[in-house]
């Protein structure tokens, strides 16, 4: 669903961590360091997917994985 400006994906996975976010930065090395320096593990490193985005996942102490993502190709 979206929110203003905001797309929000929500869906359910068996043997998944208990809940990951996707979350669109304006910067995600920046945001990614970041995340990395306050104590996130990360999960896949940033890179380029061939669908538009430059994105890698970090999780939290509590298991949240969080996918950092740039667009870095409009999408169509």
């Amino acid at each position: 669903f979206r929110i203003d400006d905001t797309i929000v994906m929500c869906g359910e996975a068996s043997g998944a961590p208990a809940s990951n976010v996707h979350v669109y930065v304006d910067d995600v090395d920046a945001a990614f360091a970041r995340a990395l320096e306050a104590g996130g593990t990360e999960v896949e490193p940033l890179r380029e997917k061939g669908d538009g985005d430059r994105r890698g996942g970090i999780a939290d102490p509590s298991g949240t994985v969080w996918w950092l993502s740039t667009q870095i190709t409009p999408r169509q």
